[in-house]
């Protein structure tokens, strides 16, 4: 029961994946890598979502806690920021990983510091609906969906970067790119919701509504079927396995 029902922990997760994901648009994430006046609003947005987050599940005491998560994730993007240039020559989707690696480590690092005094003050609120959904089975929902919608979105960018030349690939992939991640966000919604039911069967369903779509595509343009292929697959894997980490069937 590894912070299972502890809302602090969740709460910051969620206050993760609001500020460095869902309120940090695409200038800004390009912007702070070069500026340092983005960076400082980047982490300013960031320290924002913490701090309302966890005063809001766990009451003022909670603060500090917050603070020490903003503030390690200050560290790490100001290492990054000076270690730019050498940073350079690595591959995206390793910088990725490690960074976020860096920053949930920070998170579990903070709520097993300060997780023991805080338990007191969960609010009442949150006991009023424990005869549903515990706290932490619903805010572990709400780390659910945002961690399967911009996240997911980002990393299999990293991995699967640009679809291949092919007709009409240059017109058409602005378009696709926008389309493609807002079907691949309702797609893994949709798989994470039937795999938690145990419905595996109906998640066939959603790949091959998903795969119509693509279909004259695909067969006009074999590469154009591979790209597909992985990212589709990437995406059902990343849906699993989110919903295997959060909701651990054992």
């Amino acid at each position: 029961m590894f912070f299972t029902d502890l809302p602090l922990f969740w709460g910051l997760l969620l206050g993760h994946l609001l500020g460095d994901f869902h309120l940090q648009g695409e200038k800004l994430a390009t912007d702070k890598r070069e500026h340092l006046s983005a960076l400082l609003e980047h982490c300013a947005i960031y320290g924002c979502c913490m701090l309302s987050l966890a005063w809001t599940l766990c009451g003022v005491p909670a603060l500090w806690a917050a603070s020490s998560a903003a503030l390690g994730h200050a560290v790490i993007d100001g290492l990054k920021f000076c270690l730019r240039r050498p940073l350079g020559t690595c591959a995206p989707a390793q910088i990725f990983l490690i960074d976020q690696f860096l920053h949930l480590a920070i998170l579990t690092a903070v709520c097993l510091w300060y997780s023991a005094p805080l338990l007191p003050w969960i609010p009442a609120a949150l006991h009023a609906i424990d005869c549903i959904f515990s706290p932490g089975t619903l805010l572990r929902l709400g780390c659910l969906a945002l961690s399967l919608s911009k996240p997911a979105n980002v990393l299999l960018k990293i991995c699967n970067p640009k679809p291949p030349d092919g007709p009409d690939c240059r017109q058409t992939v602005g378009l696709d790119r926008k389309a493609g991640a807002t079907i691949g966000t309702l797609e893994r919604l949709l798989t994470a919701a039937l795999f938690l039911l145990g419905q595996y069967g109906a998640i066939s369903v959603v790949f091959a509504a998903k795969t119509l779509t693509r279909y004259h595509r695909i067969a006009d343009d074999p590469s154009f079927g591979e790209y597909y292929l992985i990212g589709t697959l990437g995406s059902l894997l990343l849906a699993v396995l989110v919903s295997v980490a959060l909701f651990p069937p054992f």
